[in-house]
């Protein structure tokens, strides 16, 4: 007998039980699934932690980018004042764009896949109900439409 065999009265890790197709070991496809369901649990756990992480460290760059300029740069610079303002003007345009675009991918919700057609089982959507009437000019598989037509090299 062997030591990584259990006798039936003995707790299987995790609930799995013995599998007589596999000489009464757990079923190895279980065990993979089970593993896998786990380290993707513990890859989402992480995502969902690192997210606002990387969230602050932009904010943090982009900070500590708009000081370095108004401390370190523009004090060097020996233009002429109006110069020095369209400059400031443009940098402070393209940085108020790139937190507020990014603000607003913060807060916008991802949404969900469109649901499958039950009708075909889901497998594909059906074109000549998907295709749009603007696609087509106003008719959705007519006569100049390529939707339910073969393909013609001609």
């Amino acid at each position: 007998m062997s030591c990584l065999r259990r006798s039936d009265d003995a707790p299987w890790p995790g609930g799995m039980r013995p599998d007589p197709a596999y000489g009464g070991y757990p079923n190895p496809f279980e065990i993979g699934a089970r593993t896998a369901q786990s380290v993707f649990g513990m890859i989402d756990t992480m995502m969902k932690l690192l997210g606002p992480i990387l969230v602050v460290l932009a904010f943090v760059l982009y900070t500590l980018i708009t000081y370095a300029y108004f401390v370190c740069v523009l004090p060097t610079w020996t233009f002429a004042w109006p110069l020095k303002a369209l400059v400031t003007s443009f940098g402070l345009f393209g940085l108020f764009n790139v937190v507020y675009n990014y603000v607003m991918c913060i807060l916008t919700d991802a949404g969900e896949a469109p649901p499958l057609d039950e009708e075909d089982g889901g497998a594909e959507m059906d074109l000549e109900r998907s295709a749009s009437p603007s696609v087509h000019g106003g008719q959705r598989g007519g006569e100049g439409s390529p939707v339910g037509r073969p393909y013609n090299s001609s």
